[in-house]
């Protein structure tokens, strides 16, 4: 222990004397210490102590090329190889690597700011390409490698004072003196130039000249002339302008079927309907075309139509049936010739009003009697005319055969209907007559007893794409979109019309609905009539919506059909094709429907049991019922000094009538499923059982008053209580209808017929 201690102290001295000394000696050199400076770094003793340089090949992680921090480490210069970064970049050496940067004026094909990825590449930055320029208005910027230019274009002077950002200023040249342009003349400066010279009174606006003219500049004046097809002005004096010559003035200027039109400095032929240019243009001003007649009946297939006579005319053509045939009745529809039964009805009697023959029986006679009154009045349809028609004096025509219904009901069912496509078919065909006539008014409305009828004319085509067109008559709505009017084909003059008819209902009854017996189907609504003057009648993109009004009210939307009158041969029925409910209540029913036939009418299948007027009654009858009740219900729950076993009984049966009619009157129309029609039904008949109930034991509790008027103070010691009493009152009931339920469950519900 001693010996260690000694050899300690000599130590410590020898430091203190030996070791100090170099420290404070300014000639010692430090750099004999190795681990002053990092690896792959060297050690240079300066005057204040020492630093450290790395070697060649080798960064400082500091960045310094001189430290003495201890932390300091030389790392491998990893920017040393040339090849490390792309051109137009810079190596920069981070801890352990490297990283790329382009120089100013340049970008890396990455995007990124730094980068060490070799694929990568500078690219020079188009400052020119930027908006607005860099180089400022006015001025011309060209791109060069790494920075870019400005220059200012011929007539522009770049800003003269250093710093400012660049711009050039528009040189005034014409404030030179001498002018730049020479004596006597007009020196006018530009943007980046001047105009000197003569005035040019042709660039003035509007032109001297005046319109449609050309304006020629001369030395000191100018000259208007006009163009070809113009005249120039035939008084001297007065402003210059151009007349349009009309050409179509000469009637050589276009050859004979044709019609000329002028257009301004020239004209243009056009053929007539039913001629072709001999030149094949539609319009052409060749002096030696020609317009030929077209030979329509030489068309493939004929425009008269199947089983017709086609005869060709100048300009036009004419249609007619061989015999046998039957042309169509209603003018404005394509033709078509229709081929006559022999025992057709209506050419029976067109016959035999021709050859005043007499009718082989009364029936017959009565019928040919009415159909020759029909031809009276609406037009005989085997006498195709086209004649103007004033449409006031046709609806007097309708009503008057309508009045003649009546007599209809000794007809026969085939009579019926033959009558009934008559009518409507003349009805039609007189309507489209009427729009036919060009002195007709457009939008009219025609009100009578037997029927009514409204037009609406569009002459100057729809007002909007989407927009409808209502007509009401009688009641009875129709809705259609006015692009239905008009029709795939633009036409000049469009129209629509909706007639409604008196009494006719009671005439084209259910019995001729296809499928279905007199005794199951009624009339529902009146008939009728909608007619377009377009030639599409069906599958229109927009439906038409029909809204009747229901002559007697309907318990049910599934008793409800949508029907139209379909016509084949002068016989015609009732046809659901095409028509459907849209939606119904009690008093009105609208169709929706893709065609517009002849005839649409509502039909009512099913029961119908009770009339409007009933109706009306029950339902305000119950409403008035339903609001006494409420008013004893709340009597009875908030007057304590008149509460009883009596005023008691009163009020479970209030409440039981109170609910059983607010049940009937807003519940028993409206299910369309059978579960939840049994469930009402079931409570009806529970809610009006324990009415009766609640009677019966009014009834007991009365008989024992009477009974025992003369015992003291009855009630008080043998009052019934009102859980026994509300035991039998709602007992009683839900045992009966539990009894019903299992027993006959089909008992509860509508039942269909």
């Amino acid at each position: 222990m001693k010996k260690q201690l000694i050899t300690h102290l000599v130590g410590f001295c020898w430091l203190i004397c030996f070791k100090g000394t170099q420290h404070f000696s300014s000639a010692v050199n430090r750099c004999d210490d190795p681990m002053l400076c990092p690896d792959y770094a060297t050690c240079t003793n300066a005057r204040q102590g020492y630093y450290c340089t790395c070697q060649r090949g080798f960064v400082s992680t500091s960045g310094a090329t001189e430290f003495t921090d201890p932390a300091v480490r030389c790392n491998a210069d990893a920017c040393a190889a040339s090849s490390v970064c792309p051109a137009f970049a810079t190596c920069e050496n981070i801890p352990g690597s490297h990283r790329c940067a382009c120089k100013r004026g340049f970008a890396s094909s990455s995007g990124e700011q730094y980068f060490t990825d070799r694929k990568v590449k500078c690219k020079d930055i188009d400052e020119c390409s930027r908006d607005p320029s860099p180089c400022g208005p006015n001025s011309v910027c060209t791109n060069k490698r790494g920075s870019y230019a400005c220059t200012c274009p011929p007539g522009y002077l770049p800003s003269s004072q250093p710093g400012i950002p660049f711009s050039c200023t528009d040189i005034d040249e014409c404030s030179r003196d001498p002018s730049p342009c020479g004596p006597n003349s007009v020196c006018t400066n530009k943007r980046g130039s001047y105009a000197g010279g003569y005035i040019d009174e042709c660039s003035r606006d509007p032109s001297p000249c005046g319109p449609n003219s050309v304006c020629t500049n001369k030395r000191g004046s100018y000259a208007c002339t006009c163009p070809p097809g113009y005249l120039p002005p035939s008084q001297p004096g007065i402003p210059f302008s151009c007349t349009d010559i009309d050409e179509c003035l000469d009637l050589a200027s276009c050859p004979a079927s044709a019609t000329c039109t002028n257009t301004p400095g020239s004209h243009f032929c056009t053929c007539n309907t039913g001629f072709a240019s001999s030149s094949g243009e539609q319009r052409f001003t060749e002096p030696a075309a020609q317009c030929n007649d077209i030979d329509e009946c030489s068309r493939d297939p004929s425009p008269c139509g199947p089983s017709s006579v086609c005869t060709n005319t100048v300009g036009s053509y004419a249609c007619t049936c061989p015999p046998g045939y039957l042309p169509p009745s209603q003018p404005g529809i394509p033709f078509s010739c229709t081929e006559v039964a022999s025992n057709d009805p209506v050419r029976t009697c067109h016959n035999r009003r021709l050859d005043a023959a007499p009718s082989s029986s009364p029936d017959d006679a009565a019928f040919c009697t009415l159909l020759t009154s029909t031809f009276s009045v609406l037009g005989d349809p085997y006498e195709r005319k086209d004649s103007t028609v004033s449409l006031v004096k046709a609806a007097a025509g309708f009503a008057s055969i309508l009045e003649q219904t009546p007599s209809w009901s000794n007809l026969s069912t085939e009579q019926l209907s033959t009558m009934a496509t008559v009518f409507l078919q003349r009805v039609e065909s007189v309507l489209l007559a009427a729009f036919a006539n060009p002195t007709g008014k457009g939008n009219q409305t025609i009100q009578m007893e037997q029927l009514d009828v409204q037009t609406k004319v569009i002459e100057d085509g729809c007002p909007g794409k989407d927009s409808v067109i209502s007509l009401e008559v009688k009641g009875e709505t129709m809705k259609i979109s006015c692009r239905t009017i008009q029709g795939t084909v633009a036409q000049a003059r469009a129209g629509v019309a909706f007639a409604s008819y008196m009494g006719m209902e009671s005439i084209l009854n259910g019995s001729f609905f296809h499928g279905q017996r007199a005794t199951s189907v009624w009339m529902n609504s009146r008939v009728v009539s909608a007619v377009l003057t377009s030639q599409t009648k069906s599958d229109f993109p927009d439906p038409v919506n029909y809204t009747f009004q229901n002559l007697m009210p309907s318990s049910s939307p599934d008793q409800l059909i949508c029907v139209s009158w379909e016509a084949t041969a002068w016989r015609g029925s009732w046809s659901r094709a095409g028509c459907g409910v849209l939606h119904s209540n009690a008093t009105h029913t609208t169709c929706s429907c893709n065609r517009v036939s002849n005839l649409a009418v509502l039909m009512a299948s099913g029961e119908i049991t009770a009339g409007f007027p009933l109706f009306l009654v029950s339902h305000v009858g119950l409403a008035l019922s339903l609001l006494c009740l409420f008013l004893a219900i709340l009597t009875f729950l908030l007057c304590r000094s008149i509460r009883n076993v009596n005023t008691s009984i009163h009020l479970q049966l209030c409440l039981c009538l109170f609910l059983a009619d607010l049940l009937f009157l807003t519940a028993v129309d409206s299910p369309s499923h059978q579960l939840a029609c049994s469930i009402i039904a079931g409570l009806l008949h529970y809610l009006f059982l324990a009415c009766f109930a609640w009677m019966f034991l009014e009834a007991v509790v009365l008989f024992l008053t009477i009974r025992n008027l003369g015992v003291v103070n009855y009630f008080s010691t043998h009052s019934p209580k009102m859980r026994h009493l509300s035991l039998f009152g709602y007992g009683f009931p839900t045992l009966v209808v539990a009894v019903s339920a299992a027993v006959m469950p089909q008992g509860y519900g509508r039942q269909e017929k």
